[in-house]
């Protein structure tokens, strides 16, 4: 059932998170401020995990997530995935750098807590 389902929560999220990045977009007329705005309203507002971003330029970006409320789900059960896990948050940062960059980007979880990292981690790739 999860093959079938995480592509719908990746691209639910990846849509939404468009829409929330042109939101303060406009409020800020600046696209550096408003992704600045949206790592803390991700990390404390949302309760989705601590999130920052670590690096970007123009190929890309890298964002570390703590406590990511997916890789959580496995952590707190003791449960160990073989794989990443956080579809959603895949699905918030393409949403989130598709806007930024105004390119499509792919996302890869190269960490995820629920294999046993310490935190997850994503690679943002400018195509």
């Amino acid at each position: 059932m999860e093959e079938f389902a995480a592509p719908i929560v990746r691209l639910s999220s990846k849509e939404y998170f468009k829409e929330v990045f042109e939101f303060y977009r406009k409020k800020t007329d600046d696209k550096e401020k408003a992704i600045k705005i949206l790592f803390p309203v991700i990390s404390v507002l949302t309760g989705w995990g601590i999130a920052e971003e670590l690096s970007r330029d123009d190929n890309g970006a890298k964002v570390r997530v703590y406590n990511s409320f997916e890789s959580q789900a496995y952590v707190r059960r003791g449960k160990k995935s073989n794989k990443p896990v956080c579809v959603f948050l895949q699905g918030v940062f393409q949403g989130l750098y598709e806007s930024f960059f105004e390119k499509d980007v792919s996302v890869k979880e190269t960490l995820c807590a629920a294999t046993g990292a310490p935190y997850c981690e994503f690679e943002i790739k400018v195509k």
